[in-house]
């Protein structure tokens, strides 16, 4: 079993999920929907809201993956997986999580503050 599968076993029994619905994908065109599965007990230090936060963006990207339709070479839309990524964590509104989220992105605070 690939390793992210079995951390994620555990999230299934104490994590929440969350479904975001961010804007369309640019590149693409089509709205996406992203249902965000996370560790709710390990929001409780800046190391686990640092790996949620990780968790965030691996999964936002795999959200906001296409194919190019020529050569079909896969490609990821930045802005999409930026948002599902503020989205999820404006959605989640944890302390822990949204420092995390400001201390490690240029543009998390004015995207934090456009979900308001």
């Amino acid at each position: 079993m690939p390793s992210f599968l079995k951390s994620l076993a555990p999230l299934a029994l104490s994590g929440i999920a969350l479904a975001i619905a961010p804007a369309a994908s640019a590149e693409t065109g089509r709205p996406i929907s992203v249902h965000i599965q996370y560790d709710t007990s390990s929001l409780m230090s800046p190391t686990g809201a640092m790996d949620v936060l990780d968790s965030l963006e691996e999964q936002a990207i795999r959200a906001c993956r296409y194919d190019v339709p020529v050569s079909g070479a896969p490609r990821v839309d930045e802005d999409c997986a930026e948002h599902a990524v503020a989205k999820a964590v404006a959605k989640i509104n944890h302390p822990m999580l949204t420092a995390a989220y400001r201390d490690t992105t240029e543009t998390g605070v004015r995207l934090m503050a456009s979900q308001e």
